[in-house]
C-alpha cells in the first residue's frame, strides 16, 4: 500500500496541477508525492513541492482522503489545503516527469482526468473528508 499526501493549492479559482501525457492519453495531478520510510505526511508534501517545483507551502487541514485502487495496488491519498505558495512552481526534470505546470479553471475540473480523480469534490464544501474508493481513469 502506498501512502501520497497531495497539495490542493488554489489561485484566481485555478487549481495547481501537473500534467502528464501517456499513450492513453493525459493526467493532471496534484502536487506531491509518496512517503519515504519514517516520513510524516507533512515533511513528504514539503519535500516533494520543494523538489519537484521548487515552491514551498505550508499545508494546513486535510480536506479529503481517497483511496484508489489501480494496477495491483492500493493507494490512500490524503489531500491537503494548502495557502499561499512561496513563488511561481517551476518543473525541475531531474525530480518528475511531468510536462508541464497545469493551472485548471476550477468550474471545468471535471473535463480534466485527475490523480487522484477528486475535481468535483474540491468544489463541493458538503463532500466528506473520507471518500472511501473512488473510480480512476487508467493509462
Amino acid at each position: 500500500m502506498k501512502v501520497r499526501p497531495g497539495a490542493c493549492i488554489i489561485r484566481d479559482q485555478r487549481l495547481l496541477t501537473l500534467k502528464y501525457t501517456y499513450p492513453g492519453g493525459v493526467i493532471y495531478s496534484l502536487p506531491g508525492g509518496n512517503l519515504e520510510f519514517g516520513e510524516e505526511l507533512h515533511s513528504a508534501l514539503n519535500r516533494e513541492l520543494e523538489e519537484e517545483l521548487g515552491i514551498s507551502c505550508p499545508p494546513g487541514d486535510i480536506l479529503h482522503i481517497a483511496e484508489v485502487l489501480y494496477q495491483g495496488e492500493n493507494t490512500i491519498h490524503f489531500i491537503f489545503k494548502c495557502g499561499d505558495i512561496s513563488c511561481e512552481p517551476r518543473i525541475n526534470p531531474a525530480e518528475t516527469k511531468a510536462e508541464e505546470v497545469a493551472w485548471l479553471p476550477l468550474k471545468e475540473l471535471d473535463h480534466y482526468t485527475l490523480y487522484p480523480q477528486v475535481g468535483k469534490f474540491l468544489t463541493d464544501e458538503t463532500a466528506p473528508v473520507f471518500l472511501g474508493v473512488i473510480e480512476q481513469p487508467r493509462y
